[in-house]
């Protein structure tokens, strides 16, 4: 029998303007603007115009927020034409950065 394996929170389509800032791979400082593809509780799909390396960690702000957060880049999961794809999770699991219940 298949093992099954559960999220820890629902996956959202969520389309939302992000800053991304932070320090790239080169050690040299960015801030970007990048947008969500998918959000969950704990982290999120980004689409950025940007190398990231696993296990970077950068400052997210949504777009007319004031709210910012840390996240961990965990990786890269797919080249786009308009740039890279990246999970990333939250650096503190029990912030509601995205505001959903």
């Amino acid at each position: 029998m298949p093992t099954e394996q559960r999220r820890r929170s629902d996956r959202v389509s969520l389309l939302s303007p992000l800053r991304v800032s932070g320090t790239d791979p080169r050690g040299e400082a960015f801030t970007d603007d990048g947008r969500t593809l998918l959000v969950t509780h704990y982290g999120a799909a980004i689409l950025l115009n940007r190398d990231l390396a696993p296990e970077q960690l950068i400052a997210i702000r949504r777009e007319g927020s004031e709210q910012e957060a840390q996240a961990r880049v965990v990786g890269r999961i797919e080249q786009q034409t308009d740039g890279s794809v990246y999970g990333i999770k939250f650096a503190d699991p029990d912030v509601n950065f995205w505001n959903i219940k």
